[in-house]
C-alpha cells in the first residue's frame, strides 16, 4: 500500500511538471500568473474551440460597490447592458472597479474566472484559479483592461478587452 502511495505521488508531481504550450509560449513551466498578457485582442481556446472577444460588459457587484463584474463574449449584443447577456461562449469574473490587477487563486473570498460554453448536453461551467484580470483605465462608460486565464490545454484565454460599463 505504502508503495503504491509513493508511486501514485511521484506521477502526480510528474504531470504537474508537464510542459504546455499555448500560442507558441511555453506556459507549462510556470504558472499563467507569471505570464505575460499578450497585447492583441483577448483569444484562445474554449471548449477545445478557437475563441475570440467580440463584445462585452462590466456591471457593478450589487453587494460590493467597490467591484465590478465583467464579461467577455465572443459575439455582439444589440443591447449589452439589458438583462443577462453572455453567449454560448463566455469568460467572467469579478475585480475591482479601480485600476490594477487581481490574481486568481488568492484573496478571501478566493478570486476566480468562468469559462462557460455550451454543448449538447447544455452548459459547462469551467472554474480558473490560475490567472489574473488587469483593469488598465475604467471611465463612467467603458473598462479597458486584459485577462489571462488558463483552466487545462484546452480552455485557456489571454489578451487584452474594452468593455462597456453598464450602470446595472
Amino acid at each position: 500500500m505504502k508503495k503504491s502511495l509513493i508511486i501514485f505521488c511521484a506521477i502526480a508531481l510528474a504531470a504537474c511538471n508537464a510542459k504546455m504550450t499555448v500560442d507558441g509560449q511555453n506556459i507549462g513551466e510556470q504558472k499563467p500568473q507569471e505570464t505575460p498578457y499578450r497585447n492583441e485582442t483577448a483569444s484562445g481556446l474554449i471548449g477545445g474551440t478557437p475563441w475570440t472577444f467580440v463584445s462585452g460588459t462590466a456591471k457593478p457587484v450589487y453587494d460590493d460597490p467597490q467591484r465590478i463584474e465583467i464579461v467577455l463574449n465572443n459575439e455582439a449584443f444589440a443591447d449589452p447592458c439589458s438583462g443577462l447577456n453572455f453567449g454560448k461562449v463566455s469568460v467572467m469574473t469579478r475585480t475591482s472597479v479601480k485600476p490594477g490587477e487581481t490574481i486568481f487563486g488568492e484573496g478571501n473570498p478566493m478570486q476566480s474566472a468562468t469559462f462557460f460554453y455550451q454543448n449538447d448536453q447544455g452548459g459547462i461551467n469551467m472554474f480558473v484559479f490560475d490567472g489574473k484580470v488587469k483593469i488598465e483605465a475604467i471611465t463612467d462608460t467603458e473598462v479597458v483592461g486584459s485577462f489571462l486565464g488558463k483552466y487545462d490545454s484546452q480552455n485557456y484565454v489571454n489578451g487584452s478587452f474594452k468593455l462597456i460599463r453598464c450602470a446595472r
